[in-house]
């Protein structure tokens, strides 16, 4: 995904001339991979590109803007961000004074369900399961009986070889092909229930976006737009060749078992439902986003 945003700032250097360079630096190069958007607020950034998920310790909602299980399609995230979600952002850092402009941003493919060692049929299996993963469904898998842990990225490999890990979710099929998870699994279960999408925002520095030319405002947002649907094309076809890989390696590549979803989307719900009763802000977030999937699914059947 990095690579996505180094071919973004090229983009916009080229689109002007050479004259506006942007940048880019991997997470945690200048600043902690989950204090982007506090350095943009102080100026010690100009801009990052980041998943408002890091936000969640300071900002309750900050998830949801990021995907939520159970939730908003690829598109239909990007459709909801472009104009209420990223409204109802924006307001969010407002709201505690932060010098912080947030603008439509990048989203990438459904993750993978789950990658496992052991096999899965019941909702019963995940009780005592060892599962790597973060953020909303951490939570809710641990409501079901799952050890929920967090593991690097880098340290993934080994902990599933170690049997730290019998079970985890790290990205898209093309992604998780990079790590090589398919040497350590044995069963990939595929469903856009846990995790529909990872949509990542511009967040960008109120004082230092004012002195930048009209022109170049408008074509650095002209080009984000294009790097988020050059993206999701070139992952989309990405995934596809990544799942023929994996079963051609050997990996049982399979839907993920009804029950198991049909038990995390039931206790999704009731964990959005009693976040939203605790935080005004986070109800209306939700309410916003649930009410633009239902619309999108009455009037396209079976599309989102």
């Amino acid at each position: 995904m990095y690579e996505s945003f180094a071919t973004f700032c090229r983009k916009v250097t080229d689109a002007t001339g050479g004259n506006w360079v942007l940048e880019p630096h991997p997470g945690g190069a200048i600043v902690p991979a989950s204090d982007e958007v506090y350095a943009v607020d102080t100026g010690t950034l100009d801009f990052s590109w980041d998943s408002t998920s890091w936000w969640r310790e300071r900002f309750p909602a900050a998830g949801l803007f990021n995907f939520y299980v159970g939730g908003l399609s690829p598109m239909a995230m990007l459709f909801w961000m472009h104009d209420e979600g990223t409204a109802m952002l924006q307001e969010m850092l407002d709201g505690a004074d932060m010098n912080v402009m947030v603008m439509p941003g990048w989203t990438g493919a459904p993750e993978i369900f789950l990658s496992s060692t052991v096999p899965l049929a019941t909702a019963d299996d995940i009780d005592g399961l060892k599962i790597r993963t973060a953020g909303d469904d951490g939570e809710i898998f641990s409501r079901m009986g799952a050890s929920v842990m967090s593991v690097p990225g880098g340290e993934l490999y080994e902990a599933v070889q170690r049997g730290v890990v019998d079970t985890f979710q790290f990205s898209s099929p093309a992604v998780d092909y990079t790590i090589a998870t398919y040497e350590i699994i044995d069963y990939m279960y595929l469903s856009a229930a846990r995790q529909p999408c990872e949509y990542n925002t511009y967040s960008v520095n109120k004082d230092r976006w004012a002195e930048i030319p009209a022109e170049y405002q408008k074509i650095f947002q002209a080009v984000a737009w294009q790097q988020t649907i050059d993206y999701l094309s070139d992952i989309v076809r990405a995934d596809q060749e990544a799942v023929q890989f994996y079963l051609d390696y050997g990996v049982a590549v399979e839907p993920a078992p009804q029950p198991i979803v049909d038990a995390l989307l039931e206790e999704a719900e009731k964990f959005y439902d009693e976040n939203a009763a605790e935080d005004a802000f986070y109800a209306r977030v939700l309410e916003s986003a649930r009410n633009f999937k239902s619309g999108m699914e009455a009037t396209y059947p079976g599309l989102f």
